[in-house]
């Protein structure tokens, strides 16, 4: 048995706490560990807390990595056995694709990079992207080949111009461009607003 254990065990009365109990004290042990040390010997020494303005503490976690984990879902569509969903990627700046889901289980992402399907309508995004079960959009896509109409293309609004575009399986496969519905907003006339009003040379959502 150790020395000092054999002192508290042949003490009399109530056994107290031997380690002092002091504030910003770390308690570490060197030289005085083993067997027949005292937990009262160990070294002590002051732990330096960091100092700055109030939430400017460093931390080893970056806003990056706490965001980076979360890829954000919304707006699902169903269609028979097939669902589509917005999905926002954080780890490619935010750019937000559309992902379905066949009915045998296979996910694909139909908006490879740079395509980004996010509206501007009223600043605040919203649903930007439809699936279109007509024999017209497949049509639209038969030069893009026979892929292309295996599957029900969708309709989206891309991020930079604004524009709403037809996207098949070809363009998931790299394969295809999406084809422009709407006029190049950069052009006179060509922007409607969201209410439905001629805009001039204004693009949909801006000041």
């Amino acid at each position: 048995m150790p020395a000092w254990l054999s002192r508290i065990a042949n003490r009399a009365g109530q056994v107290g706490h031997d380690i002092p109990m002091t504030d910003n004290v770390t308690a570490k042990t060197g030289a005085t560990d083993g067997p027949d040390a005292e937990p009262g010997a160990a070294v002590e020494t002051e732990e330096a807390l960091p100092h700055g303005p109030y939430g400017a503490w460093p931390s080893p976690i970056s806003a990056a990595q706490v965001a980076g984990d979360r890829i954000r879902v919304a707006f699902p569509i169903v269609i028979g056995e097939v669902t589509w969903w917005q999905e926002r990627r954080p780890e490619e700046a935010g750019r937000t694709t559309v992902v379905r889901r066949a009915a045998n289980g296979a996910v694909t992402a139909l908006l490879p990079a740079p395509w980004c399907a996010r509206t501007r309508v009223h600043e605040y995004g919203g649903l930007s992207y439809l699936p279109v079960p007509s024999p017209v959009a497949s049509g639209t896509l038969a030069p893009q080949g026979k892929a292309a109409k295996a599957d029900i293309p969708i309709i989206f609004a891309n991020y930079d111009d604004q524009r709403l575009y037809l996207a098949g399986t070809a363009v998931a496969a790299g394969k295809g461009e999406p084809v422009p519905l709407t006029p190049d907003p950069a052009a006179a006339g060509s922007a409607v607003l969201p209410e439905g009003t001629p805009g001039a040379n204004r693009r949909a959502g801006s000041p």
